[in-house]
């Protein structure tokens, strides 16, 4: 399934209406604030007698913990089987028994005890579904943009969400300060070949530990929702001084601005109707389109250690088999904040 579709309710005292456009959509809001409600309804609308409308161009369904035992049950039947969870084997495996999942949307009130759990992780990685989870509390195991947080906003009988963090305000990159980066990977190498100031914070949730005055955060805004509340908090209250670059991976800066293929090009403009729900979080997509793109050239993508094209000048012999677009100055390119396009796909 694919994301940016509208999910509508309504009955004779509600109305609720939202644009639903990843994966894992999280909202909050006080107590009272409808989420509870809507989830009751959903239930409430699978008797015609109601007259309450659903409108989604996917099956409404809300996931409980009595519901969510069978997917304990079966998951902890293939734990048992496969001790590698990495494989082929586990994966295909998830995938088959969690594919009678697929195509739905699945609501999740504040009660759900499996949230965080191992297995619910898994439920959503290997399902084309998505997830509208109500929780004030970070998802610790999802990898969510931080873009798809939202408020519930209510207006009479109107419910709608509105964005918590405006991602234009987490657009900004500069130079200028010390650089921490997630992981030690290819976007730390990018920046390390040009820069004398940057670290490595070994994991995402990592970064809050590695924050002192004076500094700008370069992480993937795809997967950083778990982590953005705990590091603007920390910011805060700490009268820090901290630029959060976040766009929606290193990856996608790479495809966006120095990759030439028109294919590539047609896809980053329509992601949407690209990227279905069995990509656990953005990042991956991105990743694995470089890859696939550049595989079969001399600047080959590898996440875990970038080729030398991507930080060197232009071969100028090679240029006419190149998919790199040609420049000498690769770190202006990516970084110009007159080319990012602030960071954002959308």
């Amino acid at each position: 399934m694919f994301g940016n579709f509208e999910f509508r309710l309504n009955s004779k005292r509600v109305d609720y209406k939202f644009l639903i456009k990843r994966k894992i959509t999280r909202i909050i809001g006080n107590s009272a604030s409808g989420k509870s409600e809507l989830c009751r309804l959903i239930e409430a609308a699978k008797n015609p007698a109601t007259k309450i409308q659903i409108s989604c161009p996917y099956t409404v369904n809300v996931l409980t913990d009595a519901e969510f035992r069978v997917v304990n049950y079966m998951l902890s039947k293939l734990d048992e089987k496969f001790t590698n969870h990495n494989s082929r084997a586990y994966e295909s495996k998830c995938r088959e028994f969690l594919s009678t999942y697929d195509q739905t949307l699945f609501f999740i009130d504040e009660t759900f005890q499996n949230v965080n759990t191992h297995d619910f992780s898994t439920f959503c990685k290997y399902t084309d579904a998505f997830f509208v989870i109500f929780n004030r509390a970070p998802l610790n195991h999802l990898p969510y943009s931080f873009t798809e947080i939202y408020k519930m906003k209510e207006s009479g009988k109107f419910h709608t969400i509105e964005p918590l963090y405006d991602s234009y305000s987490f657009a900004a990159f500069d130079d200028s300060v010390q650089i921490v980066t997630e992981d030690s990977h290819s976007a730390f190498q990018f920046l390390n070949s040009f820069q004398k100031n940057v670290i490595s914070a070994n994991g995402k949730s990592a970064i809050l530990f590695k924050l002192t005055n004076e500094q700008c955060i370069f992480a993937d805004g795809s997967a950083f929702g778990s982590e953005i509340e705990s590091i603007l908090h920390f910011i805060k209250e700490n009268d820090l001084h901290i630029i959060l670059f976040l766009p929606e991976s290193f990856e996608y800066l790479l495809l966006k601005h120095l990759i030439t293929d028109k294919t590539v090009n047609q896809i980053l403009n329509n992601l949407y109707a690209n990227i279905n729900g069995l990509y656990f979080s953005w990042e991956r997509f991105f990743t694995e389109l470089l890859t696939k793109y550049t595989s079969h050239m001399k600047n080959c993508y590898s996440k875990s250690n970038i080729c030398k094209c991507y930080t060197n000048p232009c071969c100028i012999y090679e240029r006419s088999v190149c998919n790199l677009k040609h420049c000498n100055d690769k770190y202006h390119m990516l970084f110009s904040k007159y080319l990012i396009d602030k960071g954002l796909s959308h």
